[in-house]
């Protein structure tokens, strides 16, 4: 466990002891992103990549929350430390909850991996449809214990899709997304106005509330 000394925390100077948390991804996105959330309330978090861990398990659940479990547990019994996994998807309203747990697969399996051609697809699909909705849709999961209860935090961040990509930013699907809730195209946002609204940050702000309560 590591210390640091955060200036004007709540107003004055205090000793800041981490706890550490492994997070189970190497995206450095979601690694910034957990780690602007965290580090205020005294938590740091180390990576796979960091720990030198290199996993693959399936995620063969029905929902993100099941997904995360996996990818949570499998890590966590390598570890001796609590354990954060997240799993998101976008899901077009017009069509149920599609593609949702298999939004990564959608364009790996069906649009030869590019999302150019994913946006083109899902345009077509969509042709003649009024309803343009679409969510992303955020679960994170912590495990403290290897066998104990996992904690299921989740976010919704709602928007429509537009009729051609706008802009190169942010990642995935972001480019064909625009958020009513801030009235921005996820493509041209910059990535902290991004962040502000997401579904990871929505689902971000429950594991804060939890481990602020510890």
């Amino acid at each position: 466990m590591t210390a640091f000394l955060m200036s004007n925390y709540r107003g004055y100077d205090k000793i800041i002891h981490m706890k550490t948390l492994v997070l189970a991804t190497n995206n450095q996105h979601k690694v910034r992103e957990y780690n602007e959330m965290l580090q205020p309330i005294g938590y740091e978090v180390k990576t796979l990549k960091e720990l030198g861990i290199k996993i693959d398990p399936e995620e063969n659940g029905t929902t993100y929350a099941e997904n995360a479990y996996i990818k949570c547990k499998a890590t966590r019994e390598l570890v001796d430390l609590p354990v954060i996994s997240d799993d998101s998807g976008i899901e077009i309203k017009a069509y149920g909850t599609f593609p949702g747990i298999f939004s990564s697969r959608f364009i790996d399996e069906q649009c030869e991996g590019s999302y150019e051609k994913g946006f083109v697809k899902i345009n077509e699909m969509l042709e003649g449809k009024e309803d343009r909705r679409a969510e992303y849709h955020c679960a994170i999961c912590l495990l403290e214990e290897r066998d104990g209860e996992p904690h299921v935090f989740e976010g919704i961040c709602e928007g429509v899709l537009l009729h051609e990509p706008h802009g190169t930013g942010g990642f995935g699907y972001d480019p064909l997304f625009h958020c009513t809730e801030t009235d921005q195209d996820f493509g041209t946002c910059t990535e902290d106005e991004k962040n502000a609204v997401s579904h990871r940050k929505k689902a971000l702000l429950g594991l804060l509330k939890y481990l602020n309560n510890k």
